[in-house]
This record gives structure tokens, sequence and C-alpha cells, in this order.
């Protein structure tokens, strides 16, 4: 089951002009099964997500994504209705995580950073950054809006760290969708049964060039 596990909206994303239904019905026709909604530093009210999941066939599930001061911004899933400003420090936000049964990801972690450790391209930066990228349950390992030299850096990371590998669009605009996929197992049905399959680590990713990585 094709995942995009990173799309951002217009609902709650001020750099974003994707409609959620609209971004829906785009995934479908492209094949995909589900997708996560994973706003800036704010999570989908569950009114929203009931909302959009009655309008879809496709799995909905709801995310957000995170400016952490350590690595940048990371993906979470299966995150609740509890506020997010405590946690931008990424030992309480993976706590957090952690006691809540979800699930992070470092977003693309070879992207340009607003994080004060220069470039992780740079291969010193990479080894600095290797014991904060630990902390995570895992790494984007294709992202749609970076450049493919550093989406091979990426699954080199996912390879290196032997956690979860996820991959998303990391779409704003409807011309975004469709650029990365997560494959998650048969019969995948509800955002629990998701979240746990990323837990579990029984994922793959597409990688663009006729590979996966993980699984």
């Amino acid at each position: 089951m094709r995942f995009d596990l990173h799309v951002h909206t217009r609902r709650l994303s001020e750099d974003a002009t994707l409609d959620p239904l609209a971004a829906a019905e785009r995934l479908r026709a492209l094949g995909y099964a589900g997708f996560a909604i994973t706003e800036h530093d704010a999570v989908w009210p569950l009114g929203w997500l009931e909302e959009l999941r009655r309008a879809t066939p496709l799995l909905v599930i709801r995310g957000l994504e995170i400016q952490t001061e350590e690595v940048g911004h990371v993906l979470v899933y299966g995150w609740d209705d509890e506020p997010i400003w405590r946690y931008h420090r990424l030992g309480r936000l993976m706590a957090a995580v952690r006691a809540k049964g979800a699930v992070a990801a470092v977003a693309h972690p070879y992207r340009r950073r607003s994080a004060p450790w220069g470039t992780p391209a740079d291969p010193a930066t990479a080894e600095a950054l290797l014991p904060w990228w630990r902390l995570a349950d895992g790494v984007e390992a294709r992202n749609g809006r970076v450049s493919a030299a550093e989406n091979r850096l990426a699954a080199e990371l996912a390879g290196r760290l032997g956690g979860l590998a996820v991959a998303g669009s990391d779409a704003h605009r409807p011309e975004d969708l469709g650029r990365a996929a997560t494959l998650l197992p048969a019969g995948i049905g509800s955002e629990e049964e998701a979240v746990a399959a990323l837990r579990n680590r029984s994922v793959r990713v597409e990688t663009g060039e006729g590979g996966e990585v993980g699984g």
C-alpha cells in the first residue's frame, strides 16, 4: 500500500496552497492508499480529520512536522490533541512521542538547515549530527522537494542508522504530490495500524532509482 507520509495543506501551513480534499483526490488518482497530514508545528483537530475521512476512501493519518532546535524538522505520526509548544527540544519531544505510542522521523536530514549545525552534507557536520539523529525512530529517506543528491545521502543514512525509513512528497502545492512513497503492508485499515507498522519498521521506501530502503 503506497502512502505519502509528508503532506501540508492550506488549513494550517501558511506556506501551503494545497486543499486537503483535492490532495486526497489527486493521490487516489496516482494510486496511493493513504497519506499523512503533517502541518508545520500544528496538529489537526480530530473533527477536521473525521470530516476529511468521511469524504475520501483514502486512509488519512494525523501527524505534524515540528521544528526542533537540534535537528530541524521532525515528522511525528500518531500524536494526539496535546499542544506542541513545549516540544521543540528533541529529547523532550521524543519522551512525549514514546509516552503516546507515536513515531518520529527526522525530515529531509540533508536539506539546508535553520539549526546552528551548518550544512549536513559536510561530512564533519553529519558526524556531529549522528547522535541527535539516533534519538529519533528514524529518518525521511526520500523527500519530494530536495535534490537527488540529498535523497541519496538520506537513503544511505537510513541504512546506516538501521531504524525507520519513511518517504513523503513534502507537498505544499498540487504539483508536488506523487514524488515519493512509503510502502506499508497490505491490509492496513486504520491510523493505529499504520502507526504500528511504522513503529515496527515493517515499511519500505521507494528510492526513485528502482530500489527500496527499509523493511
